[in-house]
């Protein structure tokens, strides 16, 4: 069995020869605003990660809000998106082990931490 030592050699090594790779495979864009959720719009980044030549897929859902008032307001329909939970955050989890190929799915509660940012309507 490869020790923790020895695999983390081996992460380091597949980086620096570019051997693990994060592309952006699609992204969707949900109009929660036409389903009277929070936030406004969705935007759901789709990725691709591949190490030892296998992909795995991650997902990430950025809210954004459209609001007059600004950041405060929207800090509420961030909190809705959250409560909600409507959208999930995929992520892999890899497992080196001396047996084969064995997939298994499990939900968890994940601190989150968002970084908010305002901009004006007369830049887009």
């Amino acid at each position: 069995m490869i020790s923790e030592d020895e695999f983390y050699e081996k992460l380091l090594e597949k980086k620096k020869n570019g051997e693990i790779t994060v592309k952006v495979e699609d992204m969707d864009i949900i109009p929660n605003y036409k389903l009277i959720d929070s936030p406004d719009i969705v935007l759901i980044l789709k990725l691709k990660l591949n190490i030892f030549s296998r992909d795995y897929d991650i997902e990430i859902p950025i809210p954004i809000e459209v609001e007059k008032v600004g950041l405060n307001a929207a800090l509420e329909d961030l909190k809705k998106f959250i409560e909600r939970e409507h959208f999930k955050l995929l992520l892999p989890m890899l497992v080196i082990s001396e047996k084969g190929f064995k997939i298994d799915k499990k939900e968890y509660p994940l601190k989150t931490e968002f970084k908010i940012k305002q901009i004006p309507h007369d830049i887009i």
